[in-house]
């Protein structure tokens, strides 16, 4: 499934090089739960739409979604993005 979704990545990288590493990670997640985008959106509460516009960055997901996200893909809501600052602890 990995191996597929990366030749499609590739094939279709003009449109998806505009997606962003929160996409990128929810989709990898998605696809080991061989979840479809409109099911994740039904079970988050949002529409379709709304979700593409996350992942195309035209929207921001607000703290609320971000934990639907991981509650729903059953994963901690660190694996949803990426930052400097995720593993960063107080010393």
């Amino acid at each position: 499934n990995f191996q597929k979704f990366l030749r499609y990545m590739t094939e279709n990288y003009w449109y998806y090089k505009e997606m962003t590493k929160l996409y990128l990670n929810i989709r990898l997640i998605m696809i080991e739960k061989k979840m479809k985008p409109r099911r994740l959106a039904e079970l988050v509460g949002m529409s379709e739409r709304s979700l593409y516009y996350i992942f195309e960055d035209k929207k921001c997901p607000t703290m609320l979604e971000m934990e639907r996200f991981a509650a729903v893909l059953d994963v901690g809501i660190e694996d949803l993005y990426d930052s400097p600052y995720k593993h960063k602890r107080e010393k």
